[in-house]
């Protein structure tokens, strides 16, 4: 390997922290229909499809599966990461072990790569949050891959000198940069001499990108960083030229790349970077062209002029740099101004309001920003010095905490090694607020709220909660009105949307109604157990409700709810006990009342809790002509409260009220169309058969009752009873109950369910013939009947099975056979390569 052509391909995989800062989810974002959120689409059309990417052969079907991550060098951010380890594990898993198999055929050096944590862009920083970006990405890549990362990328490529430093001095050995970012070279043995050896001007994106460099500051061995500058013209090609239109395409690109033989000979290197999302999300089917790249390449591995699929590390390790770098301070890989675009209106843009847009906005916002964060670091240091031996170390360390999830062993770890003395649970929670201010103080820098083109945008919108966030935190250890001294630098911004005048009509409009105090969580909780609504809750990843009394009265067309309920945050570890009254009368008549019990009871729950003494209390306002007055009567019971209607509650948690609401009404409509169905079922299946046109009455009837007995046909397959596929025929075809509606999504939705309950019963080895006859059958028919499913996830269960030798031995002659036949109804290929 001392000489040839070398190709790594860097994917940079990142979505910025998305979760809502008062309760730690992603809320549903419309835009990202159909899915939930952006995080959830994009996962499905890029992240999870790079671990199973498929190879298809001339005739449509799939010959290989790929997981693109082991021939990949990627990095993924760290917040990312975090969301995929919940929302899809089986993804995040294959990460993990695509390195750990890719390092192994490497000579030890994984693909992955470290991230500067929550993406904020370096040079802006000030130092103490630069090298706590750093080490909190370093800490965040050895937790999750169970090795020392030899390299980091950083925000944008955004780099100077001071940063690169900071980088080698935590044990990194290289990072990536743009073409653009290198100033001059010259031989770095010039460097080891000490001698004045002239430099060579590369300014322009004139430096030779196939082969490493070294970034020289001293003398000493550890005064330096390896840099590898990533091939511009083909990259950029990659991100905006439809370069993975096909695979083949690529390759020849890559050919061209590789260009004439450096001077002196030596191995060529080309190495591509680009956003990750490239390759499935920006382009459809971007992670198939990259399938095909890697399998042309291994299979011409044996051949002479090969090119040889290698990662970073592994190429330094087999040739280091032999020149000497000087970069440009202030760059980046998306600003041709450097750095401006994350702190200036250097014309930088997406295009919003067809190019009449500014970006003047971003300097105040900026300069805000750093204003706040240097009140936080003042409160932090003044306030943290009581609590904590030294707080900027246990910012630092700080990381494992919230990769931990909060558990409480990793709270007592923690707090073991940074506490400056014994601490009662008051103190553990106020050091707790004061760090978490901080981590709230740095999400608020995440790089996205200064790249697109307006304040109000989603972004900086979302940058503007966590600066929130951060101040109702440490609000309570200020000496100052945290929040008048940022909308002071909010009133000078003039938004581009005419619907805001300034700056602080975004935060006033935007920001502050997100804010969710205890008393709002209550109600939510409220609302949900009164209403039966667990949904309501499923939005919320803190604060965890535990209900203490719940006391139901039923009144002449009232629902009431007495309650108490502790409310605890993890992030906190703070428990808070609320009284709610509510009550609910049709329609969308919900009130609620929430509060923390008042002195006057001493700590001791009120009477009122008790089911006798609140009816006793009601009395006749239970009753249906004194009924209006009972509000006011509840208002008495608890009058230091807050009151909530529907209309206060998060829109998600309203929608989700309002379907359940709905649902009830809906189910009533459907016992009624089940009840004329079987009345005039001769009737109106006649006039089906007939082929007359169907009203929207008909259609809501039989798409009831198609409903119905589909559950009642695919529902036997959860408890490994065999399906009458007889009936499930005549069900889908178009003399069917379901027929000619192929728009229904309750075919796919149910059809879906019906898979995964076969496949968990196939992996627990029940009912093997039964159910690979089953699954079988259904998509012959459904594919038969015209119905159209997303089998994506069914392929990757059967290809996994497929992969298995133990579920292999498990199977007889015959349930081999099906297996294969499945395998080739699913879009496999009857030569597939492992």
């Amino acid at each position: 390997m001392e000489s040839g052509r070398y190709l790594v391909i860097h994917g940079h995989f990142y979505q910025p922290p998305r979760e809502n800062p008062w309760i730690l989810a992603i809320e549903p974002q419309d835009s990202a229909a159909p899915y939930a959120n952006w995080n959830l689409r994009i996962n499905r059309e890029c992240y999870a499809p790079n671990s199973r990417a498929r190879l298809l052969g001339t005739d449509g079907l799939i010959r290989r599966v790929i997981n693109n991550y082991e021939r990949l060098s990627f990095n993924f951010g760290p917040t990312l990461l975090s969301w995929l380890e919940k929302a899809d594990s089986d993804t995040y898993h294959q990460l993990i072990a695509a390195d750990r198999r890719a390092a192994e055929a490497h000579d030890g050096h994984g693909p992955a790569l470290a991230q500067v944590y929550n993406h904020i862009i370096m040079p802006l920083a000030n130092p103490r949050d630069r090298l706590t970006q750093i080490r909190w990405g370093l800490i965040d890549f050895e937790t999750r891959f169970g090795r020392r990362p030899e390299g980091q990328w950083l925000a944008e490529t955004a780099a100077d000198l001071e940063t690169l430093k900071m980088l080698a001095g935590e044990g990194v050995k290289f990072t990536i940069l743009s073409q653009g970012q290198a100033a001059a070279v010259r031989p770095l043995a010039a460097a080891k001499r000490g001698d004045d050896t002239p430099w060579c001007d590369v300014t322009g994106g004139r430096i030779d990108p196939r082969e490493p460099y070294r970034v020289v500051w001293g003398p000493g061995p550890d005064d330096g960083l390896d840099v590898f500058f990533y091939d511009g013209p083909v990259s950029r090609a990659i991100a905006f030229e439809k370069l993975l239109r096909d695979g083949s395409t690529l390759l020849g690109r890559v050919e061209q790349a590789f260009g004439e033989p450096l001077a002196g000979g030596g191995p060529r290197l080309v190495n591509l970077a680009t956003d990750g999302e490239s390759y499935g999300h920006h382009f459809a089917f971007g992670d198939m062209a990259l399938a095909w790249l890697f399998d042309h390449l291994e299979t011409q591995a044996g051949e002479a002029e090969a090119i040889r699929l290698t990662n970073y590390g592994q190429y330094l390790a087999l040739f280091p740099p032999t020149k000497e770098v000087r970069i440009i301070d202030n760059t980046s890989w998306s600003c041709v101004h450097g750095v401006e675009r994350w702190r200036s209106d250097c014309g930088c843009n997406t295009g919003g309001g067809n190019g009449h847009w500014n970006q003047k906005w971003r300097r105040p916002l900026r300069e805000g920003f750093d204003w706040l964060r240097d009140r936080l670091a003042e409160i932090f240091e003044r306030r943290g010095r009581e609590l904590l031996t030294d707080p900027w170390a246990a910012r630092d360390d700080y990381i494992r905490v919230v990769i931990a999830d909060y558990r409480p062993e990793a709270l007592d770890e923690f707090f073991r090694a940074h506490r400056a003395r014994e601490l009662d649970g008051a103190e553990i929670s106020r050091a707790l607020a004061l760090l978490e201010s901080q981590l709230m103080g740095l999400y608020m820098f995440t790089s996205c709220g200064w790249f697109f083109d307006e304040i109000s945008g989603l972004e900086p919108v979302q940058n503007l909660r966590y600066s929130l966030r951060a101040i109702e935190l440490a609000q309570p250890f200020a000496e100052t009105d945290l929040t008048r001294g940022l909308e002071n630098f909010l009133e000078t911004i003039v938004p581009n949307d005419p619907e805001y005048a300034t700056g602080l009509e975004v935060w006033r409009k935007m920001v502050v109604p997100d804010s969710l105090d205890r008393r709002t969580l209550a109600a939510h909780w409220a609302a949900s157990t009164l209403l039966d609504v667990p949904e309501v809750l499923d939005f919320f990843e803190t604060p965890r409700f535990n209900s203490r009394t719940v006391t139901r009265l039923k009144g002449e067309g009232l629902d009431i709810m007495a309650a108490s309920v502790d409310l605890f945050d993890r992030r906190l570890a703070r428990a808070d006990t609320h009284l709610c009254l509510a009550i609910y009368s049709g329609s969308t008549h919900l009130a609620i009342l929430a509060g923390e019990p008042g002195p006057e009871t001493a700590g001791a729950a009120p009477d009122w809790l008790d089911e006798h003494k609140l009816r006793a209390y009601l009395g006749e306002r239970l009753k249906a002509p004194a009924a209006l007055s009972i509000w006011d009567f509840m208002l008495g019971l608890m009058p230091l409260t807050s009151r909530f209607v529907i209309e206060d509650f998060l829109p998600y948690c309203r929608a989700a009220l309002l379907s359940a609401l709905v649902d009830d009404v809906y189910d009533d409509l459907k016992a009624r169309a089940r009840d004329l169905f079987h009345l005039h079922q001769h009737l109106l299946m006649t006039k089906r058969a007939a082929g007359q046109p169907i009203t929207w009455v008909e259609r809501f009837i039989f798409r009831v009752m198609g409903e119905t007995e589909l559950q009642r046909i695919l529902g036997p397959a959860e408890f490994d009873r065999p399906i009458n596929l007889g009936a499930l025929t005549n069900l889908l075809n178009k003399r069917g109950l379901v027929g000619l509606a192929k728009e229904e999504p309750i075919v796919a939705e149910l059809g879906q369910v019906f898979f995964q309950n076969v496949f968990r019963s196939l992996a627990e080895a029940r009912a093997l013939r039964q159910h690979l006859t089953e699954i079988l059958n259904f998509i012959k028919l459904i594919r038969q009947e015209g119905f159209r499913f997303d089998l994506w996830g069914s392929q990757n269960q059967w290809y996994a099975l497929y992969l298995d030798p133990i579920f292999s031995a498990r199977l007889s002659p015959e349930e081999q056979n099906l297996m294969r036949e499945l395998g080739e109804a699913l879009g496999f290929s009857p030569d597939l390569r492992v």
